[in-house]
Parts: structure tokens; sequence; C-alpha cells
């Protein structure tokens, strides 16, 4: 059991940094056109969440 390969497995060392990357999907077709002004405000509070970050 030692010999196979583990899928997943506890970290012995916990490093003080974190990497992490962010997608938004922006849902742009015609039918959320009436919707984009909130959705905007919405990426603009994203962006500057995680930028504070």
């Amino acid at each position: 059991m030692k010999d196979q390969l583990k899928l997943f497995y506890k970290k012995q060392d916990l490093s003080q940094s974190f990497d992490a990357t962010f997608t938004l999907l922006i849902d742009a077709s015609a039918s959320m056109h009436d919707k984009m002004d909130e959705t905007m405000k919405g990426v603009v509070l994203f962006h500057e969440t995680l930028k504070i970050s």
C-alpha cells in the first residue's frame, strides 16, 4: 500500500504564501443585456476585493 501512488496527501510543512488564480465568466449574451450594469458593478467589486488581498 505504501508503494502505491496516493491520490491525496497531507503536506508536511505549511507554507506562509498563498498562490491562487481566479477566473470570472460573464454572460454577455443578448438576454443578459439589461443586467449588464449590475454585472459590471459586481466585476468591479470582485476586482477591488482581490486587489486588497
